[in-house]
């Protein structure tokens, strides 16, 4: 008897599950609650489209090929502590259901009848995203924070950016072209695990951009 494939459900979550950018807006919230004018403003001032830090941000970015607001913004973290980190992670992820994209919550009602295994994969940090996936009741898998001694390191001790696939495979204890994978994300980072996805669910606002293309996939708007 032929041996049933392994199904997989692989979600990303920021942009995705909710529209929002978990990690930015996770550390401007830390930062007001834990009152860090000086990093909140700095923060804010970054993160400000077309503002001319933001500008400057974006111009480095093109020739150094590197995410400095990203950078800049886990960077703001040094020396906080776990807990005080928890904590607003708590508080942060109750401000989340209204952003929840709910075509997406549709969608995963009808791909979990047929995926027994759902993971939530994100870049995002992981102090956010298990506290998310805890909610969900799923397994999740994200870029993990660096502490020492209880205090946020500022920087990352594992990044799932551009290596979901990596991830995913460590995860699973298998290849992935050997598994009935469907993805579902709006990131177009997550292009190593779409390309060997049996089948793709993009998500986006507006009109459908020219790396969507690239791939055979449904696409779900909101």
């Amino acid at each position: 008897m032929k041996r049933a494939q392994r199904r997989v459900l692989a979600v990303d979550v920021c942009g995705t599950l909710y529209d929002a950018n978990t990690t930015a807006e996770f550390c401007l919230y830390h930062h007001r609650q834990a009152d860090n004018k000086k990093r909140y403003l700095l923060l804010r001032a970054i993160s400000r489209r077309g503002s001319v830090a933001w500008v400057a941000l974006a111009g480095l970015d093109r020739i150094l090929r590197i995410d400095l607001h990203r950078w800049l913004t886990i960077r703001s973290l040094r020396g906080e502590s776990r807990g005080a980190l928890e904590r607003s992670v708590v508080r942060y992820v109750d401000t989340l259901a209204e952003r929840a994209v709910r075509p997406v919550d549709e969608l995963l009602i009808h791909l979990r009848q047929k995926n027994p295994e759902t993971v939530l994969i994100s870049n995002g940090l992981d102090i956010v995203i298990g506290e998310i996936a805890g909610r969900r009741g799923l397994p999740w898998l994200a870029s993990k924070l660096a502490f020492r001694r209880g205090r946020c390191q500022g920087r990352l001790e594992v990044d799932l950016m551009g290596r979901k696939r990596e991830a995913l495979e460590r995860w699973l204890g298998c290849r992935l072209d050997g598994v009935g994978l469907e993805v579902v994300t709006d990131n177009r980072s997550d292009a190593d695990i779409i390309a060997v996805a049996a089948r793709a669910h993009i998500v986006h606002k507006g009109p459908i951009k020219p790396w969507m293309r690239a791939f055979d996939a449904q696409f779900i708007g909101h």
